[in-house]
């Protein structure tokens, strides 16, 4: 099987068109199956929302034309991948919805269930992170879900915090995908987590040019880190075979 790869560019195109188109060809160069970028229509609204007035700053450079999903879901399928986003206010899903192929749903909203009907309202499918949720909260939101994504919500993640076992867990206990949402910016993860069991991976990248005063900097992996992650990715996947005896 072949684990996709979702490249996740966070606030490293600084808001600017160029820079994102940029991103998708560093992801397509890298392998990766899809581009998932950020997107809010008020960085005021999330601020309240979050209740976090300190990452404002952050926010506005997810908050860019929506136009701009038009073009970048071009490019990005000219170049054969699917374009994606995360949104985080009820109501950009359907703002969202017709120049995306999939609606990411961040840890952080994955408990509001009216936010998870606004966005399954879309007919897209719904990917949900689950870094602040315990078991039984997942299972309550998977209903809304075609994939579950383990993640730990720390930026940049400790590897002893990862515990890349729950994916086994999780494949358990539900009946869609799961998969793992990664954010420990280290090129085994990935791989390792394949070897648990993640059927899609979603990883931060960032362009080489991209200033280290960014919020998302440390989380991410640089064009060469992106495809060493892939390579990686696909060798544990060779590794692991098909698990019949011979």
């Amino acid at each position: 099987m072949i684990v996709p790869i979702f490249a996740e560019p966070g606030s490293t195109a600084d808001g600017s068109l160029n820079q994102f188109h940029r991103l998708i060809e560093i992801a397509a160069a890298a392998g990766c199956a899809a581009i998932k970028p950020q997107w809010t229509s008020s960085p005021d609204q999330l601020c309240a929302r979050r209740r976090a007035p300190m990452y404002r700053m952050a926010y506005e450079k997810i908050s860019y034309p929506l136009a701009w999903h038009a073009e970048l879901r071009d490019t990005a399928h000219a170049l054969g991948m699917k374009y994606m986003a995360t949104v985080y206010l009820p109501e950009d899903a359907a703002r969202i919805a017709p120049f995306v192929d999939a609606i990411k749903c961040a840890s952080f909203e994955a408990q509001d269930y009216e936010f998870l009907a606004a966005l399954q309202a879309t007919g897209k499918p719904i990917y949900v992170s689950t870094g602040m949720m315990t078991l039984a909260e997942v299972m309550r939101s998977a209903r809304f879900a075609a994939a579950i994504l383990h993640c730990t919500s720390a930026y940049v993640a400790p590897p002893a915090s990862l515990n890349l076992r729950a994916i086994h867990t999780l494949r358990g206990a539900l009946t869609v995908p799961v998969g793992y949402s990664d954010h420990s910016a280290n090129s085994l993860t990935g791989a390792l987590a394949v070897a648990c069991g993640a059927a899609l991976i979603e990883v931060h990248m960032r362009p080489h040019d991209c200033d280290s005063n960014n919020a998302d900097y440390a989380v991410s992996l640089s064009p060469v880190q992106l495809a060493e992650y892939e390579a990686n990715v696909r060798i544990a996947e060779m590794m692991l075979r098909d698990g019949e005896k011979r």
